[in-house]
Parts: C-alpha cells; sequence; structure tokens
C-alpha cells in the first residue's frame, strides 16, 4: 500500500497537506470545545449559555458551510482546476488562523465561534477538491489503497489534533494565544505542500456556477439519483459523520462525567480515531485492488455491537475505551468502501459534483449531531452511557435500510465470508474489465457457486443469467431476485428466452456488467463443453463487449462435481485456492465458439504461470507419502509375489536419493545444462523407485531399453552426454574403466547406509515443504523432470524434455477427469520407457494414491511390458494376481485391449470401472467387441510425447444420467483436458478455424514441453502454441476427431 507514495509524488503532496489540514482542524476544534466547558476561565464562564450549548453551537456552526456551500464548491470543483483550489483553501486556512490569533488575545468566546464557522467554510471549499482529484491522481486499481491512506492518515491527525488539542489547553489555558500561533505555522506549512500537488485540469470548465444552493443541490442530486447505490453510499457517508459527531460530543461529556481532564478526555477521542486509522488499514489489506462494499454492513454491525460494551459497567473507564477503539475500529472499516465509492460511481465529469453533494450529507449529518446531542443532554437528559445505546440502536435501523434498499451491500457481504473464510481468490487480469459501462462477462460453469466466486473478484456490481429452476428454491431464489438475477432455461419457449436475452441485453447496454455461463450447465468432468449462442444475441443486441473469463482450480471444491457428486464430501483443502481470470475485450460480433477458444486459452495461461513450488513432482511424491495425512500406508506397487506402501517406497527413493546425490555431487543451476540419468531397468518396482529418487535429488531421468548391451550402453550415454546411467545387469569386470559411467542397480543397494535409510525416516516426518529443501529436490515448476525420445509425426527420432510442472498438469487432469483416487488399482500394460506408460500409468495413479499392478511376465517372473502389445499369456498367473487385488483401472494400447480379449474373462475384471487406450488409432469393431465382453466402454485417449503426452481423451458417462453431458463419442479422440487449450488452423495460413474444418492442430497448456535437446527448432512458439502436426478437427460438440 505504501507503496503508492513512492509511486505518486503528487499523490503524497496530497497526503501530508490534508493531513497539516485535518491536525489543524481537530486540534482547534477540541480547543474551543473544551474552552467552552472550562469553569477557570472566567471570560467563558460569565457566559451562561456556553456550558450548556457551546458545544452543540460550536459543532453546528462548523457544519454549516458544508450544507449551505458543499453543493457549490463541488460545481467549482469541477470547472476549476482541483489543484489550484486546493492551494486556495490553503491559504485561506492560514487567513482563518490569523483570525483565531485574534480572538484569543481578545479573549471572546463568540469571536471563536465565528472562526470555527470560516474554518468550516474553508474547508468547504477544499473537501471536494481533495476527494476529487483521488481518482485524477491515482488509478482505479489504486483507488481502495489511496483512501485507505487518506482515512488513515486523517483520523491520525484526529487523533494528534484531539490530544493535543486538550493538552494545549492545559498548559496554555491563560495564553491561548500560543496555541494559536502553532495553528498559524501548520496552516503556512501546508499552504507549502499544496504547491508540490501536480497541475490538474478542468474536468468541465464550461460548468456553469449557480449561486442559488437550493437549486444546485437539486441538480447534484438527479446526477446521483440514477445510481441506487450511489445514493446509499451518500446517505452512508452522511451517517458516519452523524455517528462520529455525536460520538465526539458524547465522549467530551462522558469524561467529565467521570472527572477527566482535558487531556485525557484527548486521549479518549484519540484511541476512537486510532481505532478509524486501524480499520481503514485493515479495510485496505482485505479490499486489495476492487472496492470491498461487503465490508459496509459489516463496519455498521461492528459499530453497533461495540458501542453496546461500556453497558456492561458505564463507570468502568476501560470499558469505555474498549468501546471507542472497537466503534473506531468498525467505523474504518465502514468509511474506506463508502468514500471509494463515492468517488468512483459517478462520471468524471460529474465527480466534483457529486463529491459536493457528498459534502452536504456529511456536514448534514454533522449538524443532525449537534442536534441530537442537544435532545439526549439538554432536553431528555440522558447519562453518556445511554447515549452510546441510542446511537447503537440508530446504526443497528440504518444497517437494515441500507440492505432493504441495494441488494449489492448485501451480495458483497455474502461474498466478502466466501472469500474470506472457505476461498483464497487470485484475481487476474481486472484491468481488462471496463471501469464504466456495460459489458457480456462470459465464463466457464465449474460448481454451483460460480457466480459468487466470479462476483468476488470483480471489482463492480454483476447481474447474473441464472438457470430458471433455482428460482423456485426457498433460499437460493429470493436471494437471486433480490440480487436482480435473469433467469433462462433450455426448456423455456422461444418467447421466454428472447425475452431473457433482450432483458440482459438492455441491463448491459445501461452500463451494468452482466455474466453468462455460455456452456448451461455446471461440468461434470471439468473439461470445457461446447457454448451456446446467446452470449452472440446479447452482445450484439446491446452493442457492448465481450470480456472472457476463467475459473480455475474450482474442481475438487464441495460444489464441483469432483468424484461425481457435490456437496457430500469434505474439502481437500481449507481455504480452498481458486483463479479467477479476466481476458481482452471481444467485439460484441465475436462468435460463441472464439470466446470459447480464448477462455481455454486463459485457463491454459493461468495454469502455465504458476510457479509455486507446489507444482513439483518432489513436492507432490513427499506430501503423498508421508507417515502422518497423505496415502502413506495404502499399496503403491503390487505384483504377484508382493507388494510396498507409499510410504516404504518413498522411504526406499529417499535413501536411493542421498546414495545418488553423494556420487552425481551438486545440483546443476538454473543456467546449467540439466544432469540426465539414463535408466535401463525393465519395468517393476526398481524401475519406479530410481525415478523417484532421481526427482528427489534434484535430477533429469532418461529410460532406455532395459536389454541393451553394456557397450551399448556406454556408446548411447557418450552421443547423449549422460552423466550416468543404471542398469539391471551385470558389468563386465574386464574394461571397467570404460564402464565408468554405469552403475549396477545391485551395487546402488549396497552403497545404500544405515545412514541414509535414518535419514529418509527423517524426512519423511518432515512437512513436505521442510522435506523439499532438505532433499535438493526441483522447488520450480519449470525445472526439467524427465526425458523421452519420440519419433514425432515428421522428421528424425527427437529427445523431448518435460519439466515437473508439464508431467504433473497432464497428470492431475487425467486424476480429475476419471475421478482416480486411493482406492483404485490400475493394472498397467504399457512400457514406462515412453511418456503415455509413464504420465498415465505411474505418475497419475502414484499421486493419486491409487495402486499400480504390474502383470507378471510369462515363465520367468519379472514384469513385462518394455516393449507394450506383450500382455500375458500366463493367464493363471495374472489371474492370481487379479483375484487378489481387483483391477478397477486398465490402461493400454488398442494391441493390449486386443490380446485381453482373448487372455481375461469378465471374472477376472470385477470391479473394472475404466479402459484407457492409446499410442494409436482404436479399430471401431475392437471397440464394439470389448463392450460387449466386459460391459464398459473402450476409451481412447489421444496426444503426443511433447504435450506429455495426453492432449484429449473420452471419459465415462456422469454419474447424473439425467444430466445431458456425454462423456464419450464414438470415433472422436476425446474431450480436451482441462487447462489445455487447443485449436485448428489452417495449413497455409495460419487462420484459427471454427469447428468442424479440419486443419492442423496447435495445443497451448502447462503440459507443453520445455525444448527439443540437441535440435535448432528446440522450443515451441514464443506464445506458448505448439503445433503437433496431426490434421484435426474440433467438432461442435467440444469432442476432437482426426482425419
Amino acid at each position: 500500500m505504501f507503496d503508492l507514495l513512492r509511486r505518486n509524488r503528487s499523490f503524497s503532496a496530497l497526503l501530508v497537506t490534508q493531513f497539516l489540514g485535518a491536525f489543524n482542524d481537530n486540534a482547534f476544534k477540541q480547543l474551543v470545545l473544551l474552552v467552552s466547558l472550562s469553569v477557570s476561565l472566567s471570560w467563558v464562564a460569565e457566559l451562561g449559555w456556553a456550558e450548556e450549548s457551546g458545544q452543540s453551537l460550536a459543532s453546528a456552526l462548523f457544519a454549516i458551510p458544508f450544507v449551505t456551500f458543499g453543493a457549490l464548491t463541488g460545481t467549482l470543483a469541477d470547472r476549476v482546476s482541483k489543484s489550484r483550489i486546493i492551494v486556495l483553501s490553503k491559504v485561506l486556512e492560514a487567513a482563518v488562523m490569523v483570525l483565531a490569533l485574534t480572538a484569543f488575545l481578545l479573549q471572546s468566546f463568540p469571536a471563536l465561534l465565528g472562526v470555527i464557522f470560516l474554518m468550516g467554510l474553508q474547508s468547504t471549499i477544499f473537501g471536494p477538491s481533495k476527494y476529487g482529484s483521488i481518482p485524477e491522481m491515482v488509478e482505479t486499481r489504486d483507488l481502495s489503497r489511496a483512501n485507505g491512506l487518506i482515512q488513515m492518515t486523517t483520523f491520525l491527525a484526529i487523533i494528534f489534533g484531539a490530544a493535543v488539542g486538550g493538552q494545549l489547553l492545559e498548559s496554555f489555558e491563560q495564553r491561548l494565544w500560543v496555541p494559536a500561533l502553532l495553528f498559524l505555522a501548520i496552516a503556512g506549512t501546508g499552504t507549502g505542500t499544496s504547491l508540490l500537488i501536480k497541475r490538474l485540469p478542468a474536468a468541465d470548465p464550461t460548468r456553469r456556477l449557480t449561486w442559488n444552493v437550493f437549486t444546485e443541490i437539486r441538480s447534484h442530486w438527479r446526477v446521483a439519483a440514477v445510481d441506487r447505490t450511489l445514493i446509499l453510499c451518500l446517505f452512508a457517508s452522511g451517517f458516519f459523520f452523524l455517528v462520529g459527531g455525536t460520538l465526539l460530543l458524547v465522549v467530551n461529556q462522558y469524561g467529565t462525567w467521570l472527572g477527566l481532564g482535558g487531556g485525557d478526555i484527548g486521549l479518549l477521542l484519540a484511541l476512537l480515531s486510532l481505532g478509524i486509522a486501524v480499520g481503514s488499514l485493515l479495510a485496505v489489506k482485505i479490499s486489495g485492488d476492487r472496492i470491498e462494499g461487503g465490508l459496509v454492513p459489516l463496519g455498521l454491525l461492528g459499530i453497533a455491537l461495540s458501542l453496546l460494551v461500556v453497558r456492561l459497567d458505564p463507570s468502568s473507564l476501560n470499558h469505555l475505551r474498549l468501546t471507542l477503539f472497537g466503534a473506531g475500529t468498525c467505523a474504518g472499516l465502514f468509511t474506506v468502501p463508502i468514500r471509494a465509492l463515492i468517488q468512483h460511481r459517478p462520471p468524471k465529469a460529474e465527480r466534483g459534483a457529486v463529491l459536493g453533494l457528498s459534502e452536504v450529507m456529511d456536514f448534514t449529518g454533522v449538524l443532525a449531531a449537534s442536534l441530537l446531542f442537544y435532545v439526549l443532554h439538554g432536553v431528555l437528559h440522558l447519562d453518556p452511557a445511554d447515549m452510546l445505546l441510542v446511537v447503537s440502536l440508530g446504526t443497528v435501523a440504518f444497517l437494515a435500510g441500507t440492505l432493504l434498499f441495494t441488494a449489492e451491500f448485501a451480495v458483497r457481504l455474502a461474498l466478502l465470508g466466501l472469500v474470506l473464510g472457505l476461498y483464497r481468490i487470485r484475481a487476474h487480469g481486472r484491468d481488462n474489465l471496463p471501469e464504466e459501462g456495460g459489458a457480456l462477462v462470459v465464463c466457464n460453469h465449474l460448481s454451483f457457486i460460480d457466480g459468487f466466486l466470479v462476483s468476488a473478484a470483480c471489482p463492480r456490481p454483476m447481474r447474473f443469467l441464472m438457470y430458471a429452476p433455482y428460482f423456485k428454491l426457498p433460499v437460493v431464489g429470493a436471494f437471486a431476485r433480490f440480487m436482480g438475477t435473469v433467469p433462462v432455461s433450455s426448456e423455456d419457449s422461444r418467447e421466454a428466452k428472447d425475452a431473457s436475452i433482450a432483458d440482459a441485453a438492455e441491463t448491459a447496454a445501461s452500463g451494468e456488467l452482466v455474466c453468462i455461463f455460455a456452456e448451461g450447465a455446471i461440468s461434470r468432468s471439468g473439461a470445457l463443453l461446447p457454448f451456446a449462442t446467446g452470449l452472440e444475441r446479447i452482445a450484439t443486441q446491446g452493442d457492448i463487449p465481450i470480456v472472457p473469463a476463467a475459473l480455475d482450480r474450482v474442481w475438487g471444491s464441495i460444489f464441483s462435481f469432483d468424484r461425481g457428486q457435490a456437496f457430500f464430501k469434505l474439502p481437500q483443502r481449507f481455504p480452498y485456492p481458486v483463479d479467477v481470470s479476466f481476458g481482452a475485450p471481444l467485439p460484441p460480433d465475436t462468435p460463441a465458439w472464439e470466446v470459447r477458444n480464448r477462455i481455454a486459452e486463459l485457463m491454459a495461461d493461468t495454469r502455465r504461470g504458476r510457479s509455486s513450488y507446489r507444482g513439483t513432482l518432489g513436492y507432490r511424491i513427499l506430501r503423498g507419502g508421508r507417515f502422518s495425512g497423505g496415502h502413506g500406508r495404502r499399496p503403491a506397487l503390487v505384483n504377484s509375489g508382493e507388494s510396498i506402501s507409499h510410504r516404504r517406497l518413498l522411504l526406499d527413493a529417499l535413501a536411493l536419493a542421498a546414495v545418488l546425490a553423494r556420487r552425481l555431487g551438486s545440483v546443476p543451476g538454473p543456467a546449467q545444462p540439466p544432469q540426465i540419468i539414463g535408466l535401463a531397468l525393465p519395468k517393476g518396482f526398481d524401475a519406479v523407485r530410481l525415478r523417484l529418487a532421481l526427482i528427489l535429488c534434484g535430477r533429469v531421468c532418461e529410460p532406455l531399453a532395459s536389454d541393451l548391451a553394456a557397450g551399448e550402453l556406454v556408446d548411447l550415454a557418450h552421443k547423449r552426454e549422460l552423466a550416468l546411467v543404471i542398469t539391471d545387469g551385470q558389468l563386465p569386470e574386464e574394461g571397467a574403466a570404460a564402464h565408468d559411467c554405469l552403475l549396477s542397480m545391485e551395487e546402488l543397494r549396497r552403497t545404500v547406509s544405515l545412514a541414509d535409510r535414518l535419514r529418509a525416516r527423517w524426512i519423511n516426518l518432515l512437512p513436505a515443504r521442510l522435506g523439499l529443501r532438505a532433499t535438493g529436490a526441483a522447488r520450480d515448476p519449470a525445472a526439467p523432470a524427465e526425458v523421452f525420445s519420440t519419433r514425432g509425426r515428421t522428421g528424425p527420432p527427437k529427445r523431448v524434455l518435460l519439466s515437473h510442472g508439464a508431467v504433473l498438469a497432464n497428470a492431475q487432469a487425467l486424476q480429475q477427469m476419471f475421478a482416480l483416487g486411493t482406492a483404485d488399482r490400475l493394472l498397467s500394460l504399457l512400457p514406462m520407457q515412453n511418456a503415455f506408460g509413464s504420465t498415465v500409468t505411474l505418475w497419475t495413479p502414484l499421486l493419486a494414491g491409487a495402486s499400480i499392478l504390474f502383470p507378471p511376465l510369462e515363465g520367468n517372473g519379472k514384469t513385462s511390458g518394455d516393449a507394450g502389445g506383450e500382455l500375458p499369456r500366463a493367464t493363471g498367473a495374472i489371474g492370481d494376481l487379479l483375484a487378489a487385488h481387483p483391477a478397477t483401472v486398465l490402461v493400454g494400447t488398442p494391441r493390449d485391449a486386443e490380446l485381453a480379449m482373448t487372455t481375461l474373462t469378465p471374472r477376472d475384471l470385477p470391479e473394472l470401472r475404466l479402459a484407457l487406450v492409446g499410442g494409436s488409432a482404436l479399430d471401431p469393431k475392437l471397440r464394439e467387441a470389448w463392450r460387449e465382453r466386459f460391459g464398459l466402454e473402450l476409451l481412447e485417449g489421444f496426444g503426443c510425447t511433447e504435450c506429455s503426452p495426453v492432449i484429449a481423451v473420452n471419459v465415462p458417462p456422469p454419474r447424473d444420467r439425467a444430466e445431458r453431458q456425454p462423456g464419450t463419442v464414438p470415433g472422436s479422440l476425446g474431450l480436451v483436458l482441462p487447462g489445455t487449450a487447443v485449436r485448428v488452423v489452417d495449413p497455409v495460413s495460419g487462420a484459427v478455424l471454427p469447428p468442424g474444418e479440419a486443419g492442423l492442430l496447435e495445443v497451448k497448456g502447462p503440459q507443453v514441453m520445455l525444448r527439443y535437446l540437441n535440435q535448432s527448432d528446440s522450443q515451441p512458439a514464443e506464445s506458448g502454441w505448439f503445433a503437433t502436426g496431426d490434421r484435426c478437427t474440433l467438432g461442435k460438440d467440444g469432442f476432437l476427431y482426426t482425419e
């Protein structure tokens, strides 16, 4: 927040100028108020009316100029440069302080009251220009910060002013001309700082001044009356001054009632002002880059409750202190958004007029406070504690009125509870939302509370189109109507749909933000659904821009359909992180498919931009295998002879990582080439242990064929610049020096010491974040993790370098699409030497806490799969494995599925719920035969190594059969993974093609590779788009097809 002062020196000068002015005003006014109560000043005591009515009269005289001339000075602030008015008002302040010095020398209390009136008149001139200049000095995103600083320094000035005013009376009671000289010096200093404010142009130089005050007030009222929220803000600001003015008078009376001196009373008022300053800082912290209207009802409720504390013991000074500090803090929460909204909502040319009207309202409140105090004290003769009770009840009544008058503050309060309680919302691209004027915000739909999340991220009020049947729900329907939500439903008649669209277009055209979830339903898989074309009609009818918005990381919350159902599950994290991204506005005639493409790209960009250590494989491994929490005790790897738990696997990997770290030395830095380790191991437990160990010691793994001879591995290591190759075979004794780049798994096991195992157990007890530091594993998602070789669609074989974030993003997307969990057991029929087998059958189940089943290889008991497509014929061995550990998920190639048809029976797979194939095209006959034999769909996926590797996949239908969201379309490649953006471009022009037209496929997302190793075309385009070389079509149904 304070960085704004460094960036904006003109605003800093304004801040100092207004601080000095506020100090002078309050110190002088407090001095005069206490003088009216003084019995030792003969020239005051001889006036019989001074003690009884002096406070009320002084307060009223200070407020009258604001009420009388506030509208006129507001118009003046629009017509003349605000910076010039500020300088002029500071010169007038110095002149008024000269008159104050004269009044004290003459010892005339009526003259002091006249000075109070002139001081109010000077402040009336200063106020609209001060507040009106803030939006002209700072950006909208800094408006809450600027107002927070203004409020904080204002009330710090009040703190010092109230305290100093009381002390000055005690110290110079018989020489009051001395404080007057101090006030004159401060006014002169303020005049000097005002000259440092940059020259601001007049907002409306042609604006006509109307000297008839009442005509001017009516004119300003008509400007504000078109906005219900602005009207409420004006009344709320006036109410703030009513409460503050009343408390000022009551506290002075309370101090006298308790027998306190002027200095002690000043300290009580300082405590009230300190609370307001603290509350203002809290309001700025909570608001961030937006204006948080939800603080208004929260602050009002806090004021009402705080004023009741003193009722516990009215004679207790500590209770009074607690009351004043609590009420001040809540008042600070209340006033910052009110002041920011008054500055933000009016049109620029009318801002001064509205701020002038605001001054009229504010000091009408001060005037009303004087009258209220007179009634409570002079007519009803209430004691101060009862006066505070009256103020508390009035605050409750005003709170009820605000909630009934406009929905905005009530909605923002509910959103504030959501933001501070259940979710941690990060908004990106707020600058893409128009500061004023209408727009259509189009967003993806992932949960039942998406509207709340988008509203919480948006600095402006927003109206929604909502599914009409929800209006029939008791609480939801009433709240939706209160928010002005527009009902819409696919079951509506054509006339009803047209009416809803016309209503939304008219609302947006009138200057409001309207939000629509264009998918028309909550996604049951998290994948982006096709967009309805209603958004096109709303945008074109209203002639308004379209702002794409993307919700991300909502999947997994209790309000999403994660794990097949909403609500009835425990939250995965608390508070739950959510990203809301707003893209650049699109023209009104943008087609729906193009808006959908842009939202998909927003999601991809958001995920690509994350840089937290939580996005590394090492962190996820450590968190999942921890002794307490995670899924450490569940089986991780299972074959026909044994199984090991996730915790045991982690401990083994940590011990091996320590040995490898000693052998390989320090981890290369980010600017150095990665240290790549080759793994020539058959698929099995050891291969998995080593994969994890390499990740945990900060190295990069490159799987190699396990049947290569030692000499071939040495040649490969030199050719590919591998730092080390770990092999399962025995190394020949002759020519050992030539094999120094090779290490056998057996030798690696022998090198593990007791200290390594104890260290592994110690790391396992640490929180995952600390364990990550202890191991030396990568903490940047962009750090390289794995290398795979691919032949690609064109050209010679290439080596693809994948990052931690790429592999993790692909694994998490698959886990989401297939709802993989700790109860799943995945039968792995793929080799782990390629990206498909590695990501889908290793990282995805491992990070989900599932079990990986390794079928035995016929005849030798080893695990299969180096080449793929070799499902063992030993039906007895695999039958025993599946009998003990029934598979729920099967993954392989179409060839594997074909062999399974001849090897396995439905009795071998009684719990199978998913069967996924990829790597080559799926024959429709095989798909049909599989469905007939096993009673479920054979799901086809598509991808390439450069995309880690899955791009799209078919998924099972949603559990909610009534929801028409197909997960599988025969002949398609599937739905594009969440967080992945795809586009089909013309091979000649590069233009993006609409759905249904064939072209070349391009992919963007966090799973795209870092680069090719040792290739001239080493990385994707700077924009992040990777050209796969595949000729595809993106269907209107949202599915991807290949030719």
